[in-house]
């Protein structure tokens, strides 16, 4: 007996293989990982491999080599396939013909799939969906060879199923470059689109009436409803509004504007010099004053030409 060198690094060399197809017509195509046991299954009513290996390769990258009978599978002999492999430098092994034990990994691994499948179809269940369920359980669960799962293995951590285990307790990243990376970027952006849109904190409260934005039929419709809605709970930008009939609405806060009337009220109270007095001799509005000491005086030109300087302009 002849054992196959592990490789060194995942979904390096890979063995494929072609399931005959089922009564609806429907080919497997099945493509499994030497070093992780990590396997991939594409189902195609057209037998076209090259379609399915790119979806594949887009997902874990180009391999160096795939292992294929040729008998199993005239595609794998396709002048489209050959040539996919060639233009990717992918090199392409085949196995003994009529020795099936030369491609043993995949072909145990057809085996355990073959036999979910078949208890799907006995119990009228979709084999879609079972087949779905099987490659989780497969992913997820330790292998007895490697001691580890090939999701670890492939992907550098536990993927999370059904089945309890440490991987569902989070746990803080040892990339301590990429979090402060993502944090100072996302605090970049964040104060440039602020200081852009001249974005304020919202002062809505519960109870408070707005008026939400309404679908613009026309440029003379007003943008916003003429009936005041009430605010019934707000989180962050989220606002939860209820209308007069009592239907609950949830809008963000930018498309809200506080009514007139709650805001004559917060304008009077945050400026009680231009409030009316109850005593009539006091009723008199105090005029405006301007300062300027939050204003840079500009300085004057002299206009004057230099030849009129003896005498004054009017």
């Amino acid at each position: 007996m002849k054992r196959t060198e592990l490789p060194t690094q995942p979904w390096q060399d890979l063995a494929a293989d072609l399931l005959t197809p089922f009564p609806t017509g429907e080919y497997l195509l099945v493509v499994g990982d030497f070093f992780s046991r990590f396997f991939e299954v594409a189902v195609t009513k057209s037998g076209k491999m090259v379609s399915c290996l790119e979806a594949m390769f887009a997902t874990h990258g180009l391999s160096l080599s795939i292992k294929t009978d040729k008998l199993n599978g005239l595609q794998f002999v396709s002048e489209e396939f050959e040539a996919y492999l060639k233009d990717n430098n992918i090199e392409h092994r085949t196995s003994t013909p009529l020795w099936p034990q030369a491609n043993g990994e995949v072909e145990r691994q057809n085996r355990s799939l073959l036999k979910a499948m078949r208890v799907a179809h006995s119990e009228g269940r979709d084999r879609q969906k079972e087949l779905q369920k099987f490659l989780l359980g497969h992913r997820s669960k330790q292998h007895k060879t490697t001691g580890v799962s090939p999701a670890k293995l492939l992907f550098g951590r536990e993927i999370r199923s059904k089945l309890p285990g440490v991987e569902e307790l989070r746990s803080a990243s040892n990339d301590i470059e990429v979090l402060d990376r993502d944090r100072e970027r996302k605090q970049k952006g964040k104060d440039y689109a602020n200081n852009f849109r001249g974005v304020c904190e919202s002062n809505l409260k519960e109870g408070d009436k707005v008026l939400p934005q309404k679908p613009k039929s026309d440029k003379l419709s007003p943008l916003f409803e003429a009936t005041p809605y009430e605010v019934v709970n707000k989180q962050r930008s989220h606002v939860e509004i209820k209308s007069p009939a009592g239907v609950h609405y949830k809008r963000n806060v930018t498309h809200l504007q506080k009514n007139d009337e709650d805001k004559s009220q917060e304008t009077a109270a945050s400026n009680p010099k231009w409030t009316l007095s109850k005593d009539p001799e006091t009723s008199q509005k105090e005029e405006p004053r301007v300062s300027t000491q939050h204003y840079a005086l500009r300085p004057r030109r002299n206009r004057q030409p230099e030849r009129l300087k003896d005498y004054e302009l009017g």
